[in-house]
Order: structure tokens, then sequence, then C-alpha cells
């Protein structure tokens, strides 16, 4: 399996969790969002841009990423978020917190807020299985100047 990552970085440290919140996340949490393709990858990270396209940083690269077919992957049984999860903050942020507190499983996949029917991941990178993704390669200013016009 291939997940995707716009990132500033070449890693899957997860160190950006501790600085700010997400999502699925509270600030102060190693963990590292990936998307199930490039698609999707690009648009979740486009919601939070607010810049010209000579504005994108130049560090921007899109990340594809190798899963071990033996990696650890948990989900979300269907039904079980509630109506309008997606703007419920404190809901999503406590099953991503929950997930990198127990160690469960290196990756949990959750629904994107964007486009029903497509999924993100989040990866603990304290997990042990976190060491079977590799990053196999990164294409650098990932983004069309259009989508900055």
């Amino acid at each position: 399996m291939q997940l995707w990552r716009i990132s500033n970085y070449n890693d899957l440290s997860g160190k950006g969790g501790l600085v700010v919140s997400g999502r699925w996340h509270s600030k102060g949490r190693l963990v590292v969002y990936l998307a199930e393709n490039q698609s999707l990858c690009m648009l979740e990270t486009l919601v939070h841009l607010d810049l010209r396209a000579d504005e994108v940083p130049d560090a921007y690269q899109l990340l594809c990423v190798d899963v071990d077919l033996s990696t650890s992957i948990m989900r979300l049984p269907d039904g079980y978020l509630e109506h309008g999860w997606s703007s419920k903050a404190p809901l999503t942020r406590s099953i991503g917190d929950q997930f990198l507190a127990e160690k469960q499983a290196a990756l949990l996949r959750v629904p994107s807020a964007l486009v029903p029917g497509q999924f993100n991941y989040l990866l603990n990178p304290d997990h042990p299985d976190s060491r079977l993704l590799q990053i196999t390669s990164a294409t650098k200013h990932p983004y069309d100047a259009r989508f900055f016009s």
C-alpha cells in the first residue's frame, strides 16, 4: 500500500503534532497525517493554505510512503462516528488521542472531512510497526500555480 503526505520535511517523525493540534489529535503528541491518494493529500493541505503561488514554501514536497503489508492498521467501525462529526473537534481529537496513547496499531484509518468515501491515516511514530513505513519518493513543490490564482 502507498500513502501520501505533503510536508516541509522528508521524515515521518511526527514532531509537528507536538506544536499544533489537528482534526484527529491534540497538541503535544507525535503524529503523522497521511492520505490514501495524491489528490486527497493535496486537497487536505490546500484547505489550510492562504497563500499566493509565489508564497508556497520551496521546501514543500509530496512524499510517497510505502506501507509494508504486515503493518498494523486500525479502522473505525462503520457507523462509529456520529452525524456531524467533522465539525466536532473534541470528538475527533479524543479518538485520535486514544489511538496514539494506546499504541495498538501503527496506523488508524479515518474518514476525510473533505471528500466523503475517502480516507486519511494517522501514523503513530511511537508504535514499533512505524519503522515498516518508508518514504520512497519526494516531489518538490507539488502544487500547480493555478491553485493560487
